[in-house]
């Protein structure tokens, strides 16, 4: 468990809780701060969502919806513009905690 503070120096800190209550402060190193906010979704296959026409720079492709699931899954709906056709339907990404 954690919980994170910002000081004024703009240096993150990270007040840590180990198993048995105890608390320390830590020092977050710009390499952890991203491990913490970034991760990859959907690992097993990243580019899950992919354009087979030609567009222009700037022009949307697709039309994209979001949901949650009963078991906490982000799910996609995906449909491309160009053709009209649904590419993906309730599509799980990654499962929320």
């Amino acid at each position: 468990m954690f919980k994170q503070y910002q000081s004024n120096s703009n240096n993150n800190i990270e007040l840590v809780f180990d198993p048995n209550g105890s608390a320390r402060l830590s020092a977050m190193t710009p390499d952890k701060q991203e491990e913490r906010n970034y991760f990859w979704m959907n690992e097993e296959s990243p580019t899950f969502l992919t354009n087979n026409t030609s567009v222009k720079r700037g022009e949307k492709c697709f039309q994209i919806e979001f949901s949650i699931d009963g078991n906490k899954r982000l799910l996609i709906t995906a449909k491309d513009l160009k053709t009209g056709k649904l590419t993906h339907k309730n599509y799980p990404v990654i499962k929320l905690s």
